[in-house]
């Protein structure tokens, strides 16, 4: 693009090269804004899957949360080899096994220790 062939509102912004003279840019409006929707505490529901997300499975129309939906398409996947995705399903599953052992092994220790103030 030449100078001759620019608006007359940005040959005053360029030199002689077409390059931006210090103090100008090529993008006057800036960066946009973030989504409104993704700032704050909405955001903390969009990660945490809160969110509601209409998808099409199977030319059905389903309502899941966010974080089952990114689960599903994990699935799909794995299923389908691919290899990345078959590792993160494997490290999701021991992490919620993990969960579950823990949250077992607290119950029993509530238990013995119920126990143990009943037959005091």
């Amino acid at each position: 693009m030449t100078q001759q062939s620019l608006p007359a509102q940005y040959k005053a912004a360029r030199d002689a090269r077409g390059r931006f003279l210090p103090g100008n840019t090529g993008n006057p409006k800036g960066r946009p804004r973030k989504n409104d929707d993704m700032i704050g505490a909405d955001a903390s529901g969009y990660v945490f899957g809160k969110t509601i997300r209409k998808l099409n499975m199977n030319g059905k129309a389903v309502e899941m949360t966010h974080s089952e939906a990114l689960n599903h398409k994990l699935f799909q996947l794995a299923m389908s080899g691919d290899t990345r995705a078959l590792i993160h399903l494997q490290k999701y599953i021991d992490e919620a096994y993990e969960i579950v052992v823990r949250v077992q092994n607290l119950t029993i220790e509530r238990k013995i220790a119920s126990w143990r103030e009943s037959a005091v």
